[in-house]
């Protein structure tokens, strides 16, 4: 707390917030991992999903599924060396050490934990979030929505997952540590940790008689600050110094739609990945932190300077993770002319009078005795894969003063990131009922990247003494992926295209090639007649 003393040879100052999930994989680790592990709840209805939910109707008519799947995470983990408090660390071992804290009580009494620390003194915040979410109109038959031979089915899904998380460790203005005896070595670690793996996956599947639309949304919203910082009024005197704030993300957004029907067939798949960080380490001006209405500066003390001290000091921001976005769009017309009964043993005579006496039968009965053909056959797809990324990194010294005694300084940003968009979209059209009179089919895929990452290291307006070696580091690196594609169809279907298109380019050609013949003949005729004259 403010103004607080504590003299102590271990000191160890966490915040620590998870929302754990069973399932994890690296950044390294690519799609068919993550199918593979989620294949046992594709279904929606396994236990291993965070969330889940799902539509699913059959109608002969009319038929409308839709689903909904929303969730929102806000977290705030912080850990900190209040204004004006002082740390006075004993002599003692250096490197790691332990300590079992009671973390509360159930039924069997009270829980004990262990929790480790990497220095003598060691300041951490740590937000660690995981989940897998899902939302779609899939059936155990895969169509999820479906209905009679003349009906129309619209399927629609939509899910969204946020997460808005803050960690941050830090020392505040007027706070001081040293160590008691002089000759002791102490080390001191001020670290910020932000971790985050979700998927979001929403497939919908559908088929309608006559007319059939699956749309589904997929919508991955992450808004994350991770910063680690010792305050530049702030007064720190220890062996080596690491202020380390990092912040790793594993984004899978994914989104997947079919439809089917014998008229107009549409399906329609978005998948967006919305993701904002600023991880920062520095020493600083943190007194933000305290910003209220009646305070905007958030500075309560009168204190004008500050300094680090150490024979070591390492500043390192770094962002890792991967963040891939894949939508995929398929729909599928078709429609033929009824079979032909077979014939049996019956005479044909026979059977003319029975056709005869149905039809008489049907008409005098039956409300209607028109069955409706389809007039076209239309299958439109599209895919949409987004990503609006915004990464900020940032190491820095502003404003203080440090004295190194013939000792190290690293200032690094590192931003390591994978981001990938991927989109493909198919349209099948089989219009073979004899009354067709027009048909297509539309496909589209559109993917993006859209960036907007920033990676600084920086040292402004600090006094710096007695360095050795002294490092400004600021790696951006980012793997791109953007890839736009097509469902592969059948050879035959393939083939016919094929085969259409290369005789419509034979026409042109020829048409071409007459115009080109009959353009010669005037302008040879114009010539002669001038000529003549």
């Amino acid at each position: 707390g403010e103004g607080a003393r504590v003299e102590a040879q271990y000191v160890g100052i966490g915040s620590d917030t998870r929302v754990p999930w069973d399932l994890v994989w690296k950044k390294w680790e690519g799609l068919s991992t993550v199918l593979n592990s989620l294949s046992d709840s594709l279904d929606f209805e396994n236990e291993l999903m965070t969330t889940y939910s799902k539509a699913v109707s059959k109608a002969d008519d009319v038929n409308l599924a839709g689903v909904v799947n929303y969730l929102s995470f806000t977290n705030d983990s912080r850990a900190y060396l209040d204004k004006g408090a002082r740390v006075d660390l004993l002599p003692g071992s250096p490197g790691p050490w332990s300590q079992s804290l009671f973390a509360g009580s159930d039924a069997l009494g009270w829980t004990v934990v262990e929790r480790e620390w990497e220095e003598p003194l060691t300041i951490r915040a740590t937000n660690r979030m995981a989940g897998g979410f899902s939302a779609g109109n899939v059936g155990l038959t895969l169509f999820g929505t479906s209905t009679g031979d003349e009906g129309k089915s619209i399927g629609a899904a939509y899910n969204q997952v946020n997460y808005d998380n803050t960690a941050l460790a830090y020392i505040a203005e007027g706070a001081g540590i040293a160590a008691s005896d002089n000759s002791a070595d102490v080390d001191l670690l001020v670290q910020a940790t932000s971790s985050e793996q979700v998927i979001s996956l929403a497939p919908t599947a559908g088929s309608g008689g006559s007319y059939g639309l699956n749309g589904v949304f997929s919508l991955v919203d992450i808004d994350n600050t991770t910063e680690a910082s010792i305050d530049d009024e702030a007064t720190v005197a220890a062996d080596v110094v690491r202020v380390e704030a990092q912040d790793e993300i594993i984004s899978w957004s994914l989104s997947g739609a079919v439809n089917k029907a014998e008229s107009a067939a549409v399906g329609i798949g978005v998948a967006l990945a919305d993701v904002t960080t600023d991880t920062a380490a520095f020493v600083g001006d943190n007194d933000v932190y305290y910003k209220t209405d009646q305070n905007p500066s958030g500075s309560t003390l009168a204190i004008t300077d500050g300094s680090v001290t150490a024979t070591g000091l390492d500043v390192t921001a770094r962002t890792d993770g991967r963040i891939e976005t894949i939508a995929v769009a398929g729909s599928y017309s078709n429609s033929s002319d009824p079979a032909r009964p077979r014939s049996n043993a019956v005479t044909e005579k026979t059977q003319s009078r029975w056709e005869q006496a149905k039809g008489w039968l049907k008409s005098k009965f039956s409300s209607s005795n028109t069955v409706t053909t389809p007039e076209f056959g239309y299958g439109v797809s599209g895919a949409i894969a987004w990503n609006e990324v915004a990464l900020d990194t940032r190491a820095f010294a502003k404003g203080t003063r440090l004295t190194l005694t013939n000792g190290d300084l690293l200032i690094s940003a590192i931003n390591d990131t994978d981001i990938g968009a991927i989109s493909g979209s198919a349209a099948l059209v089989r219009a073979n009922a004899k009354s067709v009179e027009r048909s297509g089919g539309f496909a589209g895929a559109l993917a993006v990247n859209d960036l907007e990452n920033e990676t600084l290291a920086e040292l402004l307006g600090t006094e710096v003494r007695d360095v050795a070696n002294a490092q400004l580091l600021a790696y951006g690196i980012w793997i791109l992926e953007v890839k736009l594609g097509r469902l592969e169809t059948e050879v035959a279907v393939t083939q016919k295209r094929i085969s259409y298109w290369q005789a419509y380019w034979d026409r042109q050609a020829t048409i071409e090639k007459a115009d080109g013949e009959a353009r010669a003949l005037r302008e040879m005729t114009l010539a002669r007649a001038e000529a003549e004259a």
